[in-house]
């Protein structure tokens, strides 16, 4: 491929990335992520994102369907495999014959046998701070991609990670906020159980925890109960277990006899 065939190439994936964009409405999450990228390279028959959040364990945060999800957790009991480099690696990684690749002895060929994928393309995406992940790609007859496939994924890529990055800043953002209500709401149910009971803070959240405990209900939830009751909700008393009958010899019975 010359330089003008790459240009044509790049420009016909910039092309067909944004059609599919005007088409879609313009919004993209990462589950519409991993559907475009199967639309872009028709080679691949599935595609999903490996996801690591700082010191977590990898997790498939989109797939089209069972089978990407399948093979990443084989990758991922294994530690190995090019989902897996992707992540850290800043060149595509593929991978044409699964059955005989080398590099990830573990992996590859219990994912040929097994799971039916001969060939796989990697590629990372990149986010900001701790975060890791990687665009990934399945194909099952080896040899299935293309340097023309290389090229259209290493254009999606910069925008697939953006896209990510939005979305993870939006799910965490979500999450601050309901922390923060969660605390606010514990803090209201504190101060009630305080001025109710006449006890000290520590006490006041000992007695929230220990309703929690004894209900089996998260705390918030209880939280929210003193909240609106002014009051801890009731724990039941167990109820009493009916002994069984014994036999003049303390036996319980219909027990036999040991010999």
């Amino acid at each position: 491929m010359n330089d003008t065939d790459r240009t044509d190439t790049v420009a016909a994936s910039f092309g067909a990335l944004a059609e599919l964009l005007r088409v879609g409405g313009g919004e993209l999450d990462a589950q519409r992520l991993v559907q475009v990228a199967v639309e872009l390279i028709p080679h691949a028959a599935d595609a999903g994102i490996t996801l690591i959040r700082g010191d977590r364990r990898p997790t498939t945060s989109a797939a089209t369907g069972q089978l990407p999800r399948d093979v990443d957790a084989l990758q991922y009991r294994s530690g190995e495999g090019p989902c897996l480099e992707a992540t850290w690696s800043n060149t595509v990684v593929v991978s044409d014959d699964l059955a005989n690749d080398s590099r990830w002895p573990v992996f590859a060929p219990v994912c040929a046998r097994d799971l039916g994928v001969n060939s796989m393309l990697s590629v990372r995406l990149a986010l900001s701070r701790e975060d890791r992940a990687a665009l990934n790609l399945y194909a099952r007859p080896p040899g299935a991609f293309t340097r023309h496939d290389v090229i259209t994924v290493s254009v999606l890529a910069p925008f697939a990670g953006l896209v990510l990055q939005q979305q993870l800043h939006n799910e965490d953002v979500a999450d601050l906020q309901t922390a923060l209500g969660t605390s606010r709401q514990i803090g209201t149910a504190v101060g009630i159980l305080m001025a109710g009971r006449g006890v000290s803070n520590d006490e006041a959240f000992a007695l929230l925890r220990q309703a929690s405990q004894d209900l089996n209900r998260k705390l918030r939830d209880i939280a929210a109960d003193v909240t609106y009751t002014g009051e801890l909700p009731d724990v039941p008393t167990p109820e009493k277990r009916p002994r069984r009958p014994h036999d003049r010899e303390g036996r319980p019975a219909g027990r036999p006899e040991r010999n």
